[in-house]
């Protein structure tokens, strides 16, 4: 099962419907259209892939492949950015036991 979540380094303003991202590590700021903020408010609800992607076709009158797609794109270019990270099954089970 695959995680992801917001880096402890990112800061997230939503601006409307979109959304701008500082990088604190490097001081580069990202923007995210309507599509890409709903991905990622859902990454930071439920961290895992499969829900996400299943959330989002329930939404949007796309093709379960292109949604996948789209955010596993998505996801890779903020990942190489420093935005978000993907988590180990044990570090998903250590932080929902910690907020428990």
């Amino acid at each position: 099962m695959e995680s992801y979540r917001i880096s402890d380094n990112a800061i997230r303003q939503n601006v409307g419907d979109e959304s701008v991202i500082l990088n604190l590590d490097n001081g580069q700021y990202y923007g995210l259209d309507e599509i890409g903020s709903r991905m990622l408010d859902l990454i930071e609800q439920h961290g895992q892939v499969d829900t996400v992607v299943d959330v989002l076709v329930d939404e949007y009158d796309a093709e379960v492949e292109k949604i996948a797609t789209d955010l596993r794109e998505l996801l890779d270019e903020l990942k190489e950015q420093g935005i978000v990270r993907c988590q180990s099954f044990s570090e998903s089970v250590s932080e929902s036991v910690e907020t428990e």
